[in-house]
């Protein structure tokens, strides 16, 4: 009965290692790198996997599709990594705290140089249309809209746009269930920050005494 024990012991004990999945930590040395070399103690979980389909998940739950991919005795971020980087805003010096669902799901927490965690980054994407640069015209998702600005921000009747060390003033007109940043500076917003068709375009809300948003185009 006590070698059956040790036994049952033993195998739960193995169970639970084989299913836990540590979390690690990494210092983002160059920001610029389209790949991030993933620490030593973890690769054992990978031996029997060449490339993964990974999903990168944020505080604010956005999800990123990343491979990762063993690249001769490493393991690797690849095809994905440099537009997570560009789109989450991630430094040099940044500290990202990964906590591993699976072996292929990943929740990320991200520490500035100073080791406090960010707060939380509210942002959307925009895909720019031939519509949206033709007419100058930007909405803002109605589900963005409702959660972040609606009830939240006092003056909801401009927009204030930040790109490029530049700053465009943008009426906010509102009706038939939408939130459109149109008139004003916006045809000057377009031509000036070089937003061209197929462009895509990531406003990050920064401001609450009006709608401020800090904009960065991931293809340039």
């Amino acid at each position: 009965m006590p070698i059956f024990r040790d036994v049952k012991t033993y195998l739960y004990r193995y169970f639970l290692m084989a299913n836990t999945f540590d979390p690690f930590v990494t210092i983002i040395t160059d920001a610029r790198s389209p790949t991030l070399v993933l620490p030593e103690s973890i690769y054992h979980q990978y031996t029997n996997h060449v490339t993964i389909n990974c999903t990168i998940v944020t505080r604010e739950h956005r999800t990123y599709e990343v491979w990762l991919v063993k690249v001769v005795d490493r393991l690797q971020f690849d095809d994905g990594w440099e537009y997570f980087v560009r789109a989450e805003d991630i430094r040099g010096g940044y500290i990202l705290f990964f906590e591993r669902q699976s072996l292929y799901e990943f929740v990320v927490k991200v520490f500035t140089c100073n080791f406090v965690e960010r707060p939380p980054q509210y942002r959307f994407f925009v895909e720019m249309k031939k519509t949206h640069v033709e007419r100058a015209r930007l909405a803002i998702p109605m589900s963005f809209w409702r959660e972040h600005i609606e009830d939240q921000i006092h003056d909801t009747s401009r927009a204030i746009l930040m790109c490029k060390g530049r700053r465009y003033n943008v009426p906010i007109i509102q009706g038939h269930g939408k939130a459109l940043m149109e008139h004003g500076d916006c045809r000057e917003f377009m031509d000036r920050s070089g937003i061209v068709e197929d462009s895509t375009c990531v406003f990050t809300l920064i401001g609450y005494e009006c709608v401020v948003f800090k904009v960065k185009l991931l293809d340039a």
